[in-house]
């Protein structure tokens, strides 16, 4: 739901800023290391509807952001949670496959520690393809071995 808030827009002066839910929708632009971002929970982005500039304040970025990070932290949790149901393995023997401690992996899930792009990526891939996990398993054997010694 939208709704107008009273006051002109600082570029184009026209009195046409509204709150826009941006829950269930993707970013435009880039947020932080992440190139997109689904936010999943209720937070608003003001905007001119008139010429489409952000009108927010210190608080209105500060409450994106914060949306920004649970959804992130939501989706991890439910990457990890699938992939457990999928591949039927624990949390030791995945993040043994993948190169992560299982403390991370286990705050990760648990939504006690914010994911880098690199892991949420590499989540998100084992996610898709739960195969992977073979793929990536840190014990074998088969790594190339360095001329170097």
């Amino acid at each position: 739901m939208e709704k107008q808030l009273n006051r002109p827009c600082g570029q184009c002066g026209q009195a046409a800023i509204k709150a826009i839910n941006l829950k269930d929708t993707w970013l435009n632009e880039s947020w932080k290391d992440f190139p997109r971002v689904y936010i999943s929970c209720d937070v608003n982005q003001y905007r001119c509807a008139n010429c489409g500039a952000l009108a927010g304040n210190r608080s209105s970025a500060k409450a994106l952001d914060e949306a920004a990070r649970e959804s992130i932290k939501d989706q991890v949790s439910h990457f990890i949670n699938r992939i457990k149901q999928r591949t039927r393995l624990t949390l030791v023997e995945i993040a043994e496959r993948i190169p992560m401690g299982y403390q991370h992996l286990s705050d990760l899930k648990n939504r006690r520690s914010f994911p880098s792009y690199h892991y949420w990526s590499l989540l998100y891939s084992i996610y898709r393809d739960p195969d992977l996990l073979d793929r990536l398993d840190s014990r074998s054997s088969d790594a190339p071995v360095s001329k170097f010694g």
